[in-house]
């Protein structure tokens, strides 16, 4: 499923490749030979948030609904 088809999704930010910003500080994450998968929670290495991964190709993250 594409990440426009989760409810939860808020923002999707996506540059290019394995290389995505993290949509609340807007550093550039480096996500290049990461084991990912769809649906997984990262951490942005910056700021700490919790991201979702709702993409891999493109890598895509969106921040995680707010509880």
């Amino acid at each position: 499923p594409r990440a426009d088809a989760l409810p939860w999704a808020r923002e999707e930010v996506t540059v290019s490749d394995a290389e995505t910003r993290c949509p609340e500080c807007e550093s550039d994450l480096d996500l290049d030979g990461y084991d990912l998968d769809q649906g997984e929670s990262i951490n942005c290495p910056h700021c700490s948030i919790e991201l979702r991964v709702t993409n891999l190709d493109p890598v895509t993250v969106v921040l995680p609904p707010e509880d």
